[in-house]
Formats: structure tokens, C-alpha cells, sequence
């Protein structure tokens, strides 16, 4: 028997199911999320009347039913670390990890006349703290009769027609207290065409998609923490995580330094979902590369990201048009393939192939090559950056990569690296929206707006790429 306590939690009789097929009934205590990036609550004990509990082999999973057949709460991956075995007493199993966390609730079509639910079938989508949506308000007018959600943006997205981003709160009293707690959420919502629905994993590909660009545009990792369906018949809520939901940091040092400005991301993001749609699959992974290197899902240090964001580069090198073969360097290239080949006699196997490794490298064009053909191909501004490319004296960005993965971050200036990253930083949100055709001029990368910058000053990033790399070692 499921029975809702305190508001949103609900206590009730579960079924674990291991692996293998082997069940126990336990006690088991829900709360569920209240709003988007909000933690649940799940306890689970096993009562007198289990014991001995059979073995439970992880991973399991949890059902509830209520006698009515009119709610059911299930978690689909379970993973304990301690399961009680005392004869006395009610021990609580110690959870390491609970998967997706699913409440559904069936109604009839009076209990929907009776409580006023909308019938209309709607799909929300929640998502993460993000810095760009916060505009500092914390509360809003309690007289407002529209509910206790604001409206951010409404976004034009392939097969969603208007997908609505909204801010909710949920208020709950304090515990000993005759004080409010207050919590907010951000989720986007559909109103799916019936006649052209299609399934969640559909919906929320498609989101994620429009994800992919909205991270780049706030400088922040969004993604979707779980749903929520509301139809004719029933609604289900699903959490994703929900012991731990995913939190992302903001990414630049400066607050509200965002990609796009707010009175131009409607504009922006409907110009980039539809490019963004019509893409092969090749630019498509190039622009989900350039978006995890930007706006990765953990925090990192400027090494480690460096290294994410320089290998998002190196996939772009993928859509560089082919060059034109070049009669005398066809030449000099078979002269030096004879040469290897040669040397190639009497060497032992394993320096063979890798003498064959070298043959195979001939004629090709350098990375280097290859990026500065796909900045031409796209029109990408980049003489104004920290190079790709340099010299022993004055390194660039491909110099500085190879000096951090082959040894570390010992020899490398720490002022350098965070000028060196921020520089690499504008070129792949150049390079991103060029692939989107979304103007440059419109942005915060574009040569006008970087001129108030230090970090983007000539001057500034010739000394510092003097000192980037050091001989000794010190810092």
C-alpha cells in the first residue's frame, strides 16, 4: 500500500528484485524531487517479517503499487552496499546509487473534470541550474494568479513547433518552524501534435540537440535531469539520478559573460536549431565535440580542459577540403617514401611498422594544414588569436598541447595556459557558429567586443607566449 506523508513523500510496501530474479518486500519511503535540481529522498529498510533476507544480488530494481491500480512508483536501477541480515529490528539497506525514478499516476476522465488537470497532453523536460536563465529573481508576486512559474524564453525548434523555458517554485514549511522554504527549478516544455507525436527518447533527442547549442550560448553545460508527462489518462514523472542530479558550472571567470545576448537568443537559437538540423552527421558530432570542450559536464582545471577543447579542434581537421596534389611535392614525396622504404632492410618487425606508420603519414597534410583550410573554407576570423601553430621561441596552440600531454603541466606557465585557453576558447565559438551561419558580429567573440579585453591585447599574448613554455621549470 502506497501512502503520501508530508506533503510529497510517500511511504509504501515495495518489491526489490535483484538480478537474477530473487524478490523481498520491504518498507520503502520516497520524496521525489520538487523541482528541477532538487535531490529525492529514498529510504529503504527491510521489516522483521523479511527476515532472513534471501541473497540480493546487485544491480535491482524497486516496484510499488497502490491496491486501486491507480499509482505506481518503480526505480529501475538499484545498487546497494549494505544489505541487513539481523533478525531484530528495522535496518536500513545503504544505497551507492538509484537509476531512474519513475511516479505514475492513472486517472479517470471525471477525476480530471473534478480536479481542473489540463487535458491537453504536454511534455516538461527538467533541466539544470543555469547561470543565464537566473535573472536574480528569487521569488515573484504572490497575487500572481498564473501559477508558480515565469516564462524565460520560447524557442522555435524542428518538430516542436514552440517549446516554452520556464522557471518554477515549489514552497514547503520548515521543519519546527513557521517559516517558507523556498525552492526553483528550470524546465521547457511541449505541447506535442497528436497527430505527429512521437516517442520520449524521439522528444528528447531533439532537445538535446538544442541543448548542444543553448550550452555554447550560456557558457554553461545544460542537460536534462528528467520529465514529466501529462495525458488524458495519466501522469508520470521521471528523474533521472535522482539521489544525484547533475550540476554544472558556469564557465567563465567574469559574471553574465555569455556567448549571446539575451535580447538576441530567441532570434539566434531558432536560426541555429534549423541549421543545425539540415547538417550531415560529420558536422553534427564536430558541433557536440566543440560544445563538451566548451562547456564540459565537470569542472576541470585549464590543463585539462585545454586538452578537451584542443582535441574538439583536432576533429574539426575532419571536413578540411582535399589540396590539389602539387606536381614537385608528389616527387619529393616518392623520393622520400624510396628513402624509407630502403631503410626498412634488415630492420627487426617492430621498426618496420613503424617505419611503415611513416610512409603512411607522406603527403598527407599537417594538422595545422588541414585547420587553417577549414577556417578559410568557413570565413572563421582567427589572426587576431593566439596561433595554432608556432615556433620553439613562440609557441602555439598545438605546441603548448603537445608540452602538457607529453609531460605535464611542470614546464608551463600558469598565467600562459589560462591566456592560451581563453584564446583557444574563442576560436572554437568562432568556428561553432560559422558552422551554424550564425554572424559573428551578433556575439561576444567578435573582434569589437574582445577589444576591451586585456587577455585579447597583441602586445599582452606575445609576452605571454615568450613565457608559456619554460625552460627550467619554474613558475
Amino acid at each position: 500500500m502506497i501512502e503520501q506523508d508530508e506533503g510529497m513523500a510517500y511511504a509504501f510496501d515495495g518489491k526489490l528484485i535483484d538480478v537474477n530474479g530473487q524478490s523481498v518486500v520491504i518498507d520503502c519511503r520516497i520524496k521525489p524531487p520538487l523541482v528541477a535540481g532538487d535531490m529525492a529522498r529514498i529510504e529503504l529498510s527491510v521489516p522483521v517479517a523479511s527476515m532472513p533476507v534471501p541473497h540480493i544480488q546487485n544491480p535491482c530494481k524497486l516496484y510499488g503499487q497502490l491496491t486501486q491500480d491507480i499509482f505506481e512508483i518503480k526505480i529501475d536501477i538499484i545498487w546497494y552496499r549494505f544489505m541487513p541480515q539481523m533478525y531484530s529490528g528495522r535496518m536500513p539497506i545503504k544505497l551507492t546509487y538509484a537509476g531512474y525514478l519513475h511516479l505514475i499516476k492513472y486517472f479517470k476522465k471525471q477525476e480530471r473534470s473534478i480536479l481542473s488537470l489540463p487535458i491537453k497532453k504536454s511534455i516538461k523536460f527538467f533541466l539544470n541550474k543555469i547561470a543565464f536563465f537566473d535573472d536574480g529573481l528569487l521569488l515573484f508576486e504572490l497575487s500572481n494568479t498564473s501559477g508558480c512559474s515565469k516564462d524565460i524564453f520560447v524557442i522555435d525548434i524542428p518538430d516542436f513547433s514552440k517549446v516554452r523555458f520556464l522557471r518554477e517554485w515549489a514552497f514547503l514549511p520548515a521543519e519546527n518552524s513557521s517559516n517558507v522554504i523556498v525552492k526553483s527549478g528550470f524546465c521547457a516544455v511541449i505541447y506535442p501534435d497528436n497527430e505527429n507525436s512521437l516517442t520520449i527518447e524521439k522528444y528528447l533527442s531533439r532537445l538535446e540537440d538544442a541543448l548542444i547549442i543553448m550550452s555554447v550560448f550560456s557558457r554553461q553545460r545544460i542537460t536534462v535531469l528528467g520529465w514529466e508527462v501529462n495525458d488524458e489518462d495519466h501522469q508520470e514523472q521521471v528523474w533521472k539520478d535522482p539521489l544525484e542530479p547533475t550540476t554544472t558550472r558556469y564557465v567563465p571567470y567574469e559574471p553574465n559573460d555569455y556567448l549571446v545576448e539575451k535580447k538576441y537568443f530567441e532570434s539566434l537559437m531558432a536560426i541555429a536549431t534549423k541549421a543545425f538540423d539540415v547538417l550531415n552527421k560529420t558536422k553534427k558530432d564536430i558541433l557536440k565535440h566543440i560544445s563538451v570542450g566548451l562547456s564540459p559536464f565537470i569542472e576541470m582545471q585549464d590543463a585539462a580542459r585545454f586538452l578537451l577543447m584542443f582535441h574538439a579542434l583536432e576533429a574539426c581537421s575532419s571536413i578540411a577540403p582535399e589540396i590539389l596534389n602539387d606536381p614537385k611535392l608528389s616527387e619529393q614525396d616518392m623520393s622520400l617514401i624510396s628513402i624509407l622504404e630502403a631503410s626498412k632492410k634488415g630492420a627487426s618487425n617492430g621498426i618496420s611498422s613503424r617505419i611503415d606508420g611513416f610512409i603512411k603519414m607522406v603527403s598527407k597534410p599537417s594538422l595545422k594544414i588541414k585547420l587553417e583550410l577549414v577556417l578559410k573554407e568557413l570565413n572563421v576570423t582567427s589572426y587576431d588569436l593566439w596561433p595554432i601553430s608556432g615556433t620553439e621561441k613562440l609557441p602555439g596552440i598545438k605546441e603548448i598541447r603537445n608540452k602538457i600531454a607529453h609531460n605535464g603541466t611542470k614546464n608551463i606557465n600558469n598565467q600562459g595556459l589560462a591566456v592560451a585557453t581563453w584564446h583557444l576558447g574563442v576560436l572554437l565559438e568562432r568556428l561553432f557558429l560559422a558552422l551554424l551561419k550564425i554572424p559573428m558580429a551578433q556575439t561576444s567573440v567578435s573582434p569589437s567586443r574582445l577589444c576591451r579585453e586585456e587577455w585579447y591585447n597583441s602586445g599582452y599574448v606575445l609576452e605571454q607566449r615568450k613565457t608559456v613554455i619554460l625552460a627550467n621549470g619554474k613558475k
